[in-house]
């Protein structure tokens, strides 16, 4: 009898299944509602239960279709704090969702970034296509930065780098360049390894282009530069040396033209492929010659210079250098060489605390000689050097309780207080390291 009692009772109970599907009926229901706020519970219920650990991707595609479809709704909704739920509920519908079903949710925000004919119906106005567009791309930047699983990355971007580096290539989706820009600076920053191979030689081409495109927008040629600069890491050994080469020799046109944005360019490109070299540390690793065929291998302590000591420094180098002899010629030396050359160090400083790990001596030593030659004289211009060991201004000794000195804490104290902390290793340390 107990146990015809315990199959009655699991028999009447409602399954998980059956309630979830009762849930999402309300959700699909009170997404078309007229009053705002039910609108903003149905996605606030279907975040909710998409957080749950034990919701799986319901079986029937219809249903998973309708949940896609209330966060698609929502998203473009008059209602403002309701687009925000939904922006706030789509990374997790990613990760909870069908490869299928992701797809074509990916697809759908891609297209209304930059829409075809087809994207929308006669009825839907412009403004209406203007906040659709906006929603979709502050969707995209805003996912783009979240950690998903291998496969989701993979998905996110095999449908969105491709189809955004078309756009690109497009000149007649001049007006949504900006979008795409930063779409895919964000997307190639933080999953450049997801990015198929093909895609990234593609891409590599597309934004070079726009780099050297002297009618484009110059926040897009940045753009452009960093997100060349993120495809570095993916890139491979002959893809990496091609990238450097035509960088470096840009600069050396851009020089030649007096093209100071095109100078500076270059130097924020070749800064930023050193700094996201990473572990690899390609740009320092030098190439030999080994192997049948005569196939370069790329290894640490071979005889054939590195990207870095062959092709990066002396460009860098002779853009510093360029600024200095404005100095010593006694010529007016404007912002933007003084931008041009504060790029080249900081790639310079980047490149330089690599060298110490090539084991060769060969050009290594000689080049940082010349870099720190260079850097000397640089500093010597600046307003606040000053190298002269006798100055005539020093404070006399009795004069010495009026002084104060600056703190680490940067307050000011007296200089006798000052010298009764000197035992105080700590502090002068700290004090070292503020100044």
């Amino acid at each position: 009898k107990k146990t015809q009692i315990i199959v009655i009772l699991l028999i009447m109970a409602p399954s998980s299944s059956s309630s979830n599907n009762a849930s999402f009926t309300k959700i699909f229901e009170q997404i078309h509602h007229k009053d705002r706020d039910y609108r903003c519970m149905a996605v606030s219920d279907l975040t909710q239960e998409l957080q749950k650990d034990t919701y799986k991707p319901p079986t029937a595609s219809d249903v998973e279709e309708k949940i896609h479809e209330v966060v698609l709704i929502a998203l473009v909704d008059i209602f403002s704090d309701c687009r925000d739920l939904a922006i706030r509920a789509l990374p997790t519908l990613l990760k909870k969702s069908t490869k299928e079903a992701n797809k074509k949710t990916l697809q759908i925000l891609c297209e209304k970034v930059a829409p075809t004919e087809k994207t929308f119906g006669p009825h839907v106005d412009k403004e209406e296509r203007s906040r659709h567009k906006e929603s979709a791309s502050v969707a995209l930047k805003t996912i783009g930065v979240e950690g998903y699983s291998k496969e989701v990355s993979k998905e996110f971007c095999g449908k969105c780098v491709p189809f955004f580096d078309r756009v690109l290539g497009d000149a007649n989706k001049a007006t949504v360049h900006d979008d795409a820009t930063e779409i895919l600076q964000i997307l190639c920053e933080t999953k450049a390894e997801f990015v198929e191979a093909k895609d990234v030689s593609s891409l590599i081409q597309t934004t070079i282009s726009k780099i050297e495109d002297k009618t484009y927008g110059q926040t897009s040629r940045k753009r452009c530069a960093g997100i060349l600069a993120s495809l570095s890491r993916a890139a491979n050994a002959k893809e990496l040396a091609d990238v450097v080469e035509k960088t470096a020799a840009r600069c050396e046109k851009a020089l030649a033209e007096k093209d100071v944005i095109g100078c500076e360019l270059g130097a924020f490109t070749l800064g930023m492929i050193a700094s996201k070299d990473g572990g690899g540390k390609r740009l320092v690793a030098e190439s030999a010659t080994g192997g049948g065929g005569g196939a370069k291998k790329t290894k640490k302590g071979g005889a054939n210079g590195s990207l870095a000591s062959k092709t990066v420094v002396p460009v860098l180098s002779k853009l510093c250098t360029t600024l200095v002899e404005k100095m010593e010629n006694n010529e007016e030396a404007d912002e933007a060489f003084a931008s041009i050359a504060e790029q080249s160090l900081m790639a310079l400083e980047t490149i330089c605390g690599r060298f110490g790990e090539v084991t060769s001596k060969s050009a290594k030593e000689k080049q940082l000689e010349e870099i720190l030659q260079m850097a000397v004289k640089l500093l010597t211009y600046d307003p606040n050097y000053d190298d002269d060991e006798e100055e005539e201004d020093d404070v006399p000794a009795d004069e010495m309780e009026t002084c104060q000195i600056r703190t680490p804490d940067h307050t000011m104290k007296d200089a006798d207080d000052e010298c009764e902390d000197d035992n105080d290793d700590d502090d002068d340390d700290a004090y070292d390291e503020d100044y």
